[in-house]
């Protein structure tokens, strides 16, 4: 499936989905989310911080890294997504991966706060 989705989209780069305009308004939906519930900065740092990966389209996920998962208070502030997608944070970097392919499909670069 990894290999099906890196030659379906072997043009991809970063902004193909989080366009300018998209990524202008995760980030304020992220900011509007911190802002709300301070606390989810605290629940997202809770685990070990990555700062040796950084997410490039159509490369793997690593499988070493854990699968951060988004809090719900800032999951009410997103789109919701269809079942084989998912919303990860890798340190600050907020990245949109196919679970199943393990295969980061687009990301947003110093998004969290």
């Amino acid at each position: 499936l990894a290999r099906q989705i890196r030659e379906t989209r072997s043009n991809a780069k970063p902004g193909d989905i989080f366009t300018p305009e998209i990524n202008a308004a995760f980030r304020q939906a992220i900011r509007s989310a911190f802002q709300a519930a301070p606390h989810v900065s605290k629940t997202i740092r809770q685990g070990e911080p990555i700062t040796t990966w950084h997410p490039r389209v159509n490369r793997d996920y690593p499988e070493y890294l854990p699968l951060t998962t988004v809090p719900p208070t800032l999951l009410l502030h997103l789109p919701q997504l269809p079942e084989e997608l998912a919303y990860r944070i890798v340190g600050r970097d907020f990245v949109l991966q196919d679970i199943e392919a393990r295969v980061v499909i687009d990301f947003i670069h110093n998004a969290l706060p």
